[in-house]
């Protein structure tokens, strides 16, 4: 009669690996020794164990040497056996814990689960191992394209983005550029004078404006002959002297001659392209006394600077005194302004039909000489009737009609 081997209690082998094996039997575990139970039935719980203990750790990506440290950590306390000493023989694997067909199931379970997880895992909470999807690579991995997991809109909008700048900048650069060349062609553009109108071309439009005003009045051929021989003499770059017309009124002419001499003063004024021509009437000024009156007239004619047209009516009214003022201006070698027309208006006593062209210059200088020469000596009434009266014209009186026609706002 036989009697059955007791089973001793598991030996703990401390500071090993793995338990301490029989020859020629299955290799024991801490598990089957207390346990009592059949190999593959505690292999397979002891997979099922560890399966759950390595599907509860969470893999830390930030700090992959930890978890190769606890890779390594189990491997070495027993968990998972060593198998980095076996050799490739066979005769060797034969005699180790990996070589049973339990511990084989075991790994070939272990396989399959992680490949079961690693299809169904999709997302941010997986692995780094078993996420699906390319990978956004460090910024200059070799071999890769930077950033491949972008959307094609993202792509497209990276690619646009650069474009936009670039031509952007080049826009600005172009403004500075044309700002800078327009800014050198200004300063190389010399400085030129004011425009100046051609002589010939104000005496051109002048006659034109007279050619209108003598269809509209029906003055003498003599009149309009002696006004336009005066108006020659200054039309020329450098003329000798001012032109100056004295107009002699009868009596009932006044109307005519304000309406007349007006539109031809406009009409040199509109030639040189003045703002305005020169008015000075002798009635308003001659309560004021003598000497007022000079320096008001000299003022006045001062104004030849910047026109060139001047009319002074009522010149009878004038004292002898104030009258040498037009010795200055109608001088034919010191006159200050030689490129002007002053127009003299005098108002005689006499009918139009009792005065005659061929006696009007002695009829003139007659009178002159009656008014100023008890103020002023011989040679000074002299001189200035030499001066104003050298070219006498006799307006002759037009009807009311034409005069409401030709100088509505006169």
């Amino acid at each position: 009669m036989e009697s059955a081997a007791t089973a001793r209690p598991a030996i703990k082998n401390r500071g090993t690996n793995s338990p301490p094996s029989i020859p020629g039997s299955p290799p024991l575990t801490r598990a089957r020794a207390s346990e009592g139970r059949s190999p593959v039935r505690r292999d397979k719980q002891e997979a099922r164990r560890l399966d759950d203990e390595e599907s509860d750790e969470e893999f830390d990506i930030s700090h992959p040497k930890d978890e190769i440290d606890r890779a390594a950590h189990h491997s070495s306390s027993g968990v998972y056996p060593d198998i980095s000493s076996l050799s490739s023989k066979e005769s060797d694997t034969e005699c180790l814990p990996g070589s049973s067909p339990s511990f084989q199931r075991h790994n070939r379970s272990h396989e399959e689960y992680h490949v079961t997880n690693r299809t169904k895992c999709i997302g941010k909470n997986c692995p780094v191992g078993t996420r699906k999807g390319p990978l956004t690579p460090e910024k200059g991995s070799p071999g890769r394209k930077v950033y491949p997991d972008l959307r094609p809109q993202d792509r497209k909008k990276g690619r646009v983005m650069p474009l936009l700048y670039i031509g952007f900048i080049a826009l600005i650069i172009v403004c500075v550029l044309t700002f800078y060349d327009s800014l050198k062609n200004l300063e190389e553009i010399p400085s030129s004078e004011p425009y100046v109108k051609p002589i010939e071309k104000v005496y051109s439009d002048i006659k034109e404006e007279l050619k209108t005003i003598n269809s509209e009045f029906t003055q003498t051929r003599q009149f309009w002959v002696q006004l336009i021989g005066q108006l020659e003499t200054i039309m020329r770059e450098s003329p000798v002297q001012p032109a100056v017309v004295l107009s002699v009124v009868p009596e009932g002419a006044e109307r005519t001659a304000v309406c007349l001499l007006h539109r031809i003063s406009q009409a040199i004024s509109d030639g040189f392209e003045d703002r305005r021509f020169i008015m000075y009437d002798v009635k308003s000024e001659v309560h004021k006394g003598h000497l007022h009156l000079k320096t008001d007239l000299y003022e006045n004619l001062l104004r030849l600077e910047s026109a060139h047209a001047a009319i002074v009516h009522n010149v009878e009214k004038i004292p002898g005194e104030a009258a040498m003022t037009f010795h200055a201006f109608c001088d034919n070698e010191n006159a200050p302004f030689k490129q002007a027309v002053i127009i003299l208006v005098i108002h005689i006593p006499g009918k139009y039909e009792n005065l005659s062209w061929e006696r009007l210059e002695n009829t003139i200088d007659d009178y002159l000489m009656g008014i100023w020469g008890e103020q002023l000596q011989e040679k000074d009434v002299s001189a200035i009737v030499s001066r104003v009266a050298n070219a006498p014209v006799l307006i002759k009186p037009e009807s009311a009609e034409r005069l409401n026609y030709a100088c509505e706002s006169l």
